[in-house]
């Protein structure tokens, strides 16, 4: 970051970095310079209808009378959700308060699991990680794209495939929608929506058929029900095309495979089940080596998940919502569902259509003021500095939840590292 008196002038890639060699998205790099929300710059207390601004002992004092009598009442207390884009330091403190001491089973992120819960469970059922990081991108003969726009999202994951593609590496894209690498592609597949799994069938099967699978096809399913005839008929693909995606992927000396949420979206462990047993067949899934990343949401969407942040979240019968949210843009379906609670406490840094309907408002750090640690997509632990001075009365989210816990009467364990590990993920926590 480029700071000039406390502004931040302009972000530049680190070409030492060895995640991003540089790369920066244009979320990262341009939008933080358009910010023109309004701050929040003290604490607030709804009185009479209005949001007051109120001192800092004044605003923990009402929030922790109106959450003391609700420790213990899990479905009737508090529903309690935290943005991904906060520190683990923040989310470890925030599942401590709410799920092991107010004793809370709401208890999630703003995410709720979406890019991390359904293969994290198929990670703990198999007992370990299977996915690999960006380098498999950067490495790769032949890249298979599916359920993810790296045009559109995950940009950087997306340069390093467009750079590599000059030098001869292959490209399969898989989306039924627009897709920014679809003119790019050496095969561009559009499958009838929800029939994901119905297509790595018929790829596999057509790689076994030509006599190129390099691994055991043993607890495949039964591939004759998946033939490329069958598969074009459900899929909308034609049949030859199946094939020769199926003979490009198995010639490949390196394949790789990177999916999103949109491969996720409909039964996904059954789906991610047939990418992995396809990325196995062509030899890009063993024990020394994975080609398969999924790319996650926010910036700690796998260190949420590590803490059992990751249920979709509702308000049914709490009496009240706690929302850290700091800097995230909220959606009007999150706003339709805090209509149901009696009392909403946001920790924040700025104003939103959340934050208007609380009754008790706290000023927090924003991206670029906060310290701490983050998981990437890789399962990478990364460490952050602040590059700006907060304002004066906002706070961190650490210290914030510390407050509220004390004014609980409640003590937080600082162990945030040693429950990183404790839950097995797509990706081991390199620390």
């Amino acid at each position: 970051m480029v700071v000039r008196d406390n502004r931040l002038v302009r972000i530049e890639g680190d070409w030492e970095a060895p995640v991003n060699q540089g790369l920066l998205c244009e979320v990262g790099r341009f939008l933080p310079m358009d910010e023109d929300r309004e701050r929040i710059i003290a604490p607030q207390i709804r009185k009479n209808g209005e949001l007051k601004a109120a001192n800092w002992q004044e605003a923990l004092d009402y929030v922790s009378g109106k959450l003391k009598p609700l420790a213990g009442k899990n479905g009737s207390g508090v529903a309690a959700l935290a943005s991904t884009r906060l520190p683990v330091e923040a989310l470890h403190r925030f599942g401590q308060l709410f799920a092991k001491l107010m004793g809370s089973e709401m208890v999630t992120s703003i995410e709720e699991g979406v890019t991390t819960a359904r293969q994290g469970s198929l990670a703990q059922q198999n007992g370990k990680p299977f996915e690999g990081n960006l380098d498999a991108l950067k490495e790769s003969d032949c890249v298979v794209a599916i359920g993810v726009d790296l045009v559109e999202n995950h940009q950087v994951a997306g340069f390093f495939v467009k750079r590599a593609l000059p030098n001869g590496t292959k490209l399969v894209v898989i989306d039924p929608f627009e897709n920014g690498l679809h003119d790019k592609a050496d095969f561009s597949l559009r499958p009838e929506k929800g029939t994901d799994y119905e297509l790595l069938m018929g790829i596999a099967t057509g790689i076994v058929e030509l006599e190129l699978a390099k691994a055991d096809v043993a607890g495949l399913p039964d591939l004759a029900k998946y033939t490329p005839n069958t598969v074009s008929k459900t899929t909308g693909i034609d049949v030859d095309t199946i094939k020769a995606v199926g003979k490009m992927i198995a010639s490949a000396q390196k394949p790789a495979f990177v999916y999103g949420k949109g491969l996720t979206r409909n039964d996904s462990e059954t789906t991610l089940n047939a990418l992995l047993k396809l990325a196995q067949l062509v030899g890009a899934l063993d024990d020394e080596h994975s080609g398969v990343l999924s790319l996650k949401g926010e910036a700690n969407s796998l260190g949420a998940y590590l803490y059992g942040l990751d249920k979709p979240f509702q308000v049914n019968g709490h009496q009240a919502a706690y929302l850290a949210l700091g800097d995230d843009h909220v959606s009007q379906r999150l706003v339709d569902r805090l209509k149901e609670a009696p009392f909403v406490v946001v920790q924040a840094s700025y104003v939103s259509p959340v934050t208007e309907m609380a009754d008790v408002v706290l000023p927090s750090e924003m991206w670029a003021e906060q310290e701490g640690h983050y998981v990437n997509l890789e399962g990478r632990l990364q460490e952050i500095r602040r590059g700006l001075t907060p304002p004066e009365e906002a706070r961190s989210h650490v210290d914030i939840l510390e407050a509220i816990a004390a004014q609980l009467d409640f003590s937080l364990d600082e162990n945030w590292q040693g429950e990183l590990n404790q839950r097995i993920s797509t990706n081991p926590v390199l620390m």
